[in-house]
C-alpha cells in the first residue's frame, strides 16, 4: 500500500504569500485604466443608492497602510509632492504633515508649517479651507439635546445588561457574544470563577457593536440570531481589514460582498417593518392612498421610543426607504463602531497599567454621581409634560414609567475631566496616522514644493508625526493624563484628537462616543478589575481610523469582585 503525500502546510503559506500578491498586482494593474474612466465618470450616486455608501468603504479601504508607502515614497523621492490617487470617481492627496503649505484664500497668500503654526490653521483658517463630507439624515436626531438624554438613558440600560456577561461568560469572549441574548442569560461554565480570560479588543468590539445596534434597531436585533447574521455581513463588507485582502476581495470575490450588503438589507428590512406596524396601529391604521400615513389618534402614546428607528418612525410620515435606513446603519456602525471600541480596548489597557489613574477616573465618577444625585433630591422635577410624537423625549417621562431617581447621566459623563484625558491620551499615544479633509477653498492649497492640491481633493495629513512630535508634546511616549487637564498643555493637548475635527467642524458623534466608553469603563470596574496578561502588542501602523489596531490578540484577565 504506498504512502499518500501531503503538502507541507507551512511550505503552501510561503508560496501562497509569494504568489498572491504578484497575481493581485498584475490584475489591478491590468483593470486600472478602464476602472478609472468608469468610476471618474460616475457622478452623484442615484437616490435608491445613496443608503449603501458602498463607495466610501473602498475608499477608507485604500488609504489603509499607506503611511508605509509614504515613508519609503518621502525617503526616495522627497520632492514629488503629494501622491495622489483617484477611487470611486473621488481624487485623493496624501501628504506628510511635515510639509509646510500655502492656502490661497481670497487671493492672499498664507504660508503655515504644520508644526509652528498648526493651532492657527486649526482655529483659524482651516474650517474656510476644508470641509467634512455631509452626513446623512440619520444621525440628526440623536444629536439633538432632549433626545440625547434619552438616548443616554437607553445606552445606559444596555451597558447594565451587556457588561455583566463579560465577566461569566467562557474565555474568548467575543465568540460567545454572537448568540442570542436569551442563550446569555443562561449561567455559563464559568458562573463561578473568580476570574475570566477574554480577547481584549475583539471583546470590546463585540460590546460595542451589540450595543450601538440595540439603541439603533431596538432588542430584537440581538434575538433569534439576527446579531450573528450582522456581524458576520458587516464583518464581510467592513473595511479594517488590510491592503491585501481588500484587494483580493475586489478583485476576486465581489459577490461575497452583495450577499453580504442583501443580509444587512434584510434584517433591517424585518425590524423597520415592526416599527412600521407598530405605529400604523398607534395610529389608527395604515397609510393613504398617497402613500402618507394617517394621522395620529386622539388617544397620545405615553411610551418612550425603543431605539433611534423607532423614533425615525414616529416623526415620518411616509413609509422609510429601505435601502437608505439600512445604509445609514450601516454608516453609522461604520463611524460610531470602528473606532469607539478600539479607543475603549486602549482605555482599558492603559488604566489595567496605571492604577492611579484608574483610581481618579473612579472617584471622579462617584463624586459626581452623588452630586447629581443630591441635587435631584433637593430639587424634585416638575412633572412630566403631554408631548408629540414628533419631539424630544425628555428625562422625567423616561423616569416616570421606572420609578428610579432621577439623575442625568448625560450631566455626569460631560463633567467627567478625568474620563475624556484619558480618552484623548489614548487616541494620541495611539493614533494610526491619518485624517482627512475635502479641500473646498476656490483656489485649492498650494505646497511649499510647488505642487497644487486642487479644489475637491480630499487631503490626508500625517496625525501620528504632529501627535508623536518632542515639539508639541514632553515625553510624548509615554501615558500622562495631565497635559490634557493642565490649562497652559490644553492648547496643544487639543491636537492629540484631531480625528474629532477642529475649528467650526468638531466630529458629531465625539459626545457620544466618549459617553459610551465612559459608562462601559465605570461599569466594568463597579464589578471587578482587569489585569493585563499579554505583555507586549504590536500594532499595523498603517491604518485608517481614531486608534491603532493590535496584530495579534491581547488577552485581559476580568478578575471579580470579592
Amino acid at each position: 500500500m504506498s504512502e499518500s503525500r501531503h503538502i507541507d502546510p507551512v511550505v503552501l503559506a510561503m508560496v501562497m504569500a509569494i504568489v498572491t500578491p504578484i497575481v493581485i498586482v498584475y490584475m489591478h494593474q491590468k483593470r486600472a485604466p478602464s476602472r478609472s474612466r468608469q468610476t471618474a465618470s460616475t457622478g452623484p450616486l442615484p437616490p435608491s443608492q445613496r443608503g449603501f455608501l458602498p463607495y466610501v468603504g473602498v475608499a477608507l479601504t485604500f488609504l489603509k497602510d499607506i503611511n508605509a508607502f509614504l515613508d519609503k515614497k518621502r525617503t526616495e523621492h522627497p520632492n514629488d509632492g503629494p501622491f495622489r490617487f483617484l477611487v470611486a470617481g473621488k481624487w485623493w492627496s496624501v501628504v506628510y504633515a511635515t510639509e509646510d503649505i500655502k492656502l490661497v484664500l481670497n487671493g492672499k497668500e498664507s504660508e503655515l508649517s504644520f508644526l509652528k503654526g498648526f493651532e492657527e490653521l486649526m482655529e483659524g483658517l482651516l474650517p474656510k479651507a476644508f470641509t467634512f463630507v455631509p452626513r446623512h439624515h440619520f444621525f440628526l436626531p440623536l444629536f439633538r439635546e432632549g433626545n440625547m438624554e434619552w438616548f443616554c438613558r437607553l445606552l445606559a440600560a444596555e451597558v447594565e445588561i451587556q457588561v455583566p456577561l463579560l465577566f461569566r461568560l467562557p474565555a474568548y469572549a467575543h465568540d460567545t457574544l454572537k448568540r442570542p441574548v436569551q442563550s446569555l442569560s443562561t449561567p455559563s461554565m464559568h458562573e463561578n470563577a473568580s476570574s475570566n480570560l477574554i480577547d481584549l479588543f475583539e471583546t470590546c468590539r463585540h460590546v460595542v457593536m451589540r450595543l450601538n445596534l440595540r439603541v439603533l434597531l431596538g432588542p430584537r436585533i440581538l434575538q433569534d440570531g439576527l446579531y450573528g447574521q450582522y456581524y458576520a455581513a458587516f464583518d464581510t463588507i467592513d473595511p479594517e481589514k488590510g491592503l491585501v485582502d481588500t484587494m483580493t476581495s475586489l478583485l476576486l470575490g465581489p459577490k461575497k460582498k452583495e450577499e453580504a450588503w442583501a443580509t444587512l438589507r434584510e434584517i433591517t428590512r424585518q425590524v423597520l417593518e415592526h416599527y412600521e406596524e407598530k405605529e400604523s396601529d398607534a395610529r389608527g391604521g395604515g397609510y393613504r392612498n398617497d402613500g402618507t400615513m394617517k394621522a395620529q389618534g386622539a388617544q397620545e402614546q405615553q411610551e418612550p421610543p425603543e431605539c433611534v428607528l423607532d423614533l425615525l418612525v414616529r416623526q415620518s410620515n411616509v413609509p422609510l426607504d429601505v435601502e437608505e435606513v439600512a445604509g445609514d446603519v450601516f454608516a453609522f456602525v461604520l463611524a460610531a463602531f470602528t473606532n469607539t471600541y478600539a479607543v475603549l480596548a486602549w482605555s482599558l489597557w492603559e488604566l489595567a497599567g496605571n492604577p492611579e489613574v484608574r483610581e481618579r477616573f473612579l472617584a471622579e465618577c462617584g463624586r459626581l454621581q452623588q452630586q447629581k444625585e443630591r441635587e435631584q433630591r433637593e430639587h424634585h422635577p416638575r412633572p412630566p409634560q403631554s408631548r408629540g410624537r414628533g419631539e424630544s423625549y425628555p428625562e422625567e417621562k423616561l423616569l416616570e414609567r421606572n420609578n428610579e431617581t432621577v439623575t442625568s447621566f448625560l450631566a455626569v459623563v460631560d463633567g467627567c475631566k478625568v474620563a475624556r484625558a484619558i480618552i484623548e491620551e489614548v487616541i494620541r499615544l495611539h493614533t494610526p496616522g491619518l485624517f482627512f479633509r475635502k479641500v473646498v477653498a476656490p483656489s485649492g492649497i498650494l505646497l511649499s514644493t510647488g505642487h497644487q492640491v486642487p479644489v475637491g481633493d480630499f487631503l490626508a495629513f500625517s496625525a501620528r508625526y504632529i501627535h508623536t512630535s518632542p515639539a508639541l508634546h514632553t515625553n510624548p511616549d509615554r501615558f500622562d493624563i495631565e497635559r490634557h487637564l493642565m490649562e497652559r498643555e490644553k492648547k496643544r493637548a487639543d491636537l492629540s484628537a484631531l480625528q474629532w475635527g477642529g475649528g467650526r467642524h468638531p466630529c458629531l458623534g465625539a459626545r457620544f462616543a466618549v459617553m459610551e466608553m465612559v459608562m462601559i469603563m465605570r461599569r466594568i470596574y463597579q464589578d471587578g478589575n482587569v489585569s493585563r496578561v499579554t505583555e507586549m502588542i504590536e500594532t499595523h501602523k498603517g491604518q485608517l481610523g481614531t486608534s491603532d489596531k493590535p496584530v495579534r490578540p491581547v488577552y485581559v484577565a476580568l478578575e471579580r469582585a470579592v
